[in-house]
């Protein structure tokens, strides 16, 4: 309560006038009754001075109030207002330094804009850097001198004049450099950028990324578009890499990484292309569609990885590393198979060829005559000192001499390996995931049988 000046005189003539009647109390009652009578005359003035100077107060705070009040809310028109240490709107945070001249819109008591002339909105946002700003988001730090981020979650613009629009896990270190979005992209070249996409590095000064995952520019004015785990570390001083003459471009200086591949003439509109691949398609009618796969001709196909059909018309590489080189209507289906020409030619044999020539007649360097896949030798014996494999070899086996095995093989990892393993002198091992380490041992059939003892035969079955 404001205390005036009147209310003042009559509280001490109160005072006074009790200290009488404590004085005189046992003196004179008549007296004592004059002084009751008194007392309540001050007391009521005093109810009347303490009315009037609280009605004075509130009648002087309304004339001078820059506000105009209706209920809960009030509107001052015609006045700026001047906040030199700054501004809280909602919670104050209580461990955060706030810095002078501060806007902050905090809901939780969770910002903190301690960067002299910063601004914090959002949730859990920090900034630390002078005149720097997150205006959204949350568990966002602008650490940087002008430094900006507009939102996301996690992001940290750590440089002068750096800036991030959104995403996730995002960082700029570079001065003046730039994150769009995306998620874990950083730029830590002075003036690089990263558009958007998952794990980019844009390190080079001025170098940019478009997308991708796991890109890295680290070349000055370096760019990657996008694709996953591309590379620039060459300095691009110049996009001038071409010169032209009469429709045709020439680049003598330069080399030219195309990651998911090339297409000479016209895309299919069918066709899922693979990753590296090369198609020379003047109708935009040949499909390589697996990875490092290459069409030439015409309504060529080349289906599975590493394959190629190099010419001719509607010719299909079927099995891995198949090829046809030319001719119609022919299908390399076997793995490593290859066609060389003609019509309506299949091959679904591994590591076969069509035609095959024959080779020339039997000589002491050659006992065998082939015709078809087949080889003949009928007047020779042979000699294996160190044995046979029929099929395929096992790579873990360390084969003993003299040995055979039959070994149809499994595959692991996309290739065809051996599971037999005929490790003793002399031992034999049909069957699959056979061993026989016994001198003159033999597993002749079944599955998972071991013949460790020295001329120990198992007939078959399936081992314990």
């Amino acid at each position: 309560m404001k205390i005036t000046s009147e209310s003042a005189i009559l509280g001490i003539g109160l005072i006074i006038l009790a200290y009488e009647i404590f004085v005189l109390k046992s003196r004179d009652e008549e007296i004592i009754a004059v002084c009751k009578t008194d007392y309540k005359v001050l007391h009521t003035e005093i109810d009347t001075l303490r009315g009037a100077s609280t009605a004075a107060t509130t009648s002087r705070n309304l004339e001078n109030s820059p506000f105009t009040c209706d209920g809960t809310k009030c509107t001052s028109e015609d006045k700026l207002f001047l906040f030199p240490k700054g501004v809280i709107i909602g919670t104050e945070m209580e461990d955060c330094d706030y810095g002078d001249g501060i806007l902050s819109v905090d809901a939780s008591g969770s910002n903190c804009p301690s960067g002299l002339g910063s601004v914090t909105f959002g949730r859990r946002n920090v900034v630390t850097g002078d005149s720097g700003s997150v205006t959204g988001g949350e568990t966002n730090t602008a650490g940087g001198e002008f430094a900006s981020i507009s939102g996301g979650f996690n992001n940290h613009a750590k440089s002068f004049r750096s800036s991030i629009s959104g995403g996730l896990n995002n960082r700029v270190s570079g001065d003046g450099g730039s994150v769009t979005g995306g998620d874990r992209n950083t730029a830590s070249g002075k003036y690089s950028s990263v558009s958007g996409g998952y794990s980019n590095t844009a390190k080079g000064k001025k170098s940019s990324i478009s997308g991708g995952s796991k890109n890295e520019a680290t070349g000055t004015k370096s760019s990657i578009l996008g694709g996953e785990k591309n590379k620039i570390s060459r300095n691009m001083e110049t996009t001038e890499i071409f010169t032209c003459e009469d429709d045709w471009c020439t680049s003598k200086e330069k080399y030219f990484l195309f990651s998911k591949g090339i297409v000479i003439g016209q895309k299919s509109s069918v066709c899922n292309y693979g990753d590296a691949i090369l198609s020379v398609d003047r109708f935009g009618d040949n499909c390589p569609s697996a990875l490092n796969s290459v069409t030439f001709g015409k309504g060529n196909n080349a289906t599975d990885d590493y394959a190629s059909v190099t010419g001719g018309q509607n010719n299909t590489a079927m099995g891995e590393s198949s090829s046809v080189s030319g001719g119609k209507h022919n299908i390399a289906r076997g793995k490593q198979s290859s066609i060389l020409g003609g019509y309506q030619n299949i091959i679904e044999e591994v590591n076969n060829i069509f035609p095959q020539e024959p080779l020339p007649p039997v000589n002491p360097t050659n006992p065998f005559s082939c015709v078809d896949g087949w080889c003949t030798s009928l007047d020779h014996h042979f000699i294996f000192p160190k044995g046979i494999v029929i099929g395929y070899k096992k790579p873990q086996c360390g084969y003993g001499n003299g040995i055979l095995s039959v070994d149809s093989g499994r595959m692991k990892d996309g290739e065809m390996l051996g599971s037999n393993c005929a490790s003793g002198s002399g031992a034999v091992t049909f069957g699959r995931k056979n061993t026989a380490s016994g001198i003159s041992s033999s597993v002749l059939g079944g599955i998972d049988n071991e013949a460790g003892e020295n001329e120990l035969s198992i007939l078959g079955n399936q081992g314990i």
